[in-house]
């Protein structure tokens, strides 16, 4: 059995999808021109943006910044539930922009991952009154995901995200990364 509701106001996508047994088309490799945001509700697997694996398990959310090439890889036979939210940084307010701007890039992997210790606890509540907005009169319904994007960005800009190292070259990147731009204040490596 398979559930799956879009909606798309204003340039936000709002999906929701409840799968029994593991789709098979999710590990394909692509990209967005758009933020993405995938709450998991229920599944396990793994997530991958740009190389970089992030565990898929029941509530834990990631964003991915647009055009970081990502796919799902799910564990066979496994109940699959999910919300996706796709959104520009324009179609935000002005005030979740700078937020945006700012937890988005202090980090030097691709994307971000949180765990549902780190997300505020209410966060799953924002991503289910998405499907409230058919009882909204549509012409207020683009304002309406703008607000909910906007809270969204608004949650985990205050919710930790978690860092994941997951092999050497990896580590070395972000190693010459460090010296290249912090060669003038380094003043000996031990």
């Amino acid at each position: 059995m398979t559930k799956t509701t879009v909606l798309n106001y204003g340039g936000i996508s709002y999906r929701y999808r409840y799968d029994v047994t593991a789709p098979d088309n999710l590990d394909v490799r692509h990209c967005h021109d758009q933020y993405e945001i995938l709450y998991v509700v229920s599944g396990t697997g793994k997530y991958i943006i740009e190389g970089t694996e992030y565990p898929i398990r029941p509530r834990t959310l990631t964003v991915i910044p647009p055009l970081e090439y990502h796919c799902v890889s799910l564990d066979s036979q496994s109940l699959y539930e999910r919300y996706v939210i796709r959104f520009s940084a324009s179609d935000l307010t002005e005030d979740a922009r700078k937020l945006l701007t700012s937890f988005a890039s202090d980090t030097d992997s691709h994307g971000s991952f949180y765990s549902e210790d780190s997300l505020a606890p209410f966060i799953l509540s924002v991503f289910e009154r998405f499907e409230y907005s058919e009882s909204i009169p549509e012409e207020e319904r683009a304002l309406y995901f703008k607000l909910m994007a906007t809270e969204l960005v608004l949650l985990l800009s205050v919710s930790k995200k978690e860092n994941f190292l997951h092999d050497e070259d990896e580590l070395g990147a972000r190693v010459i990364k460090y010296l290249n731009l912090d060669q003038e204040t380094i003043e000996h490596i031990e």
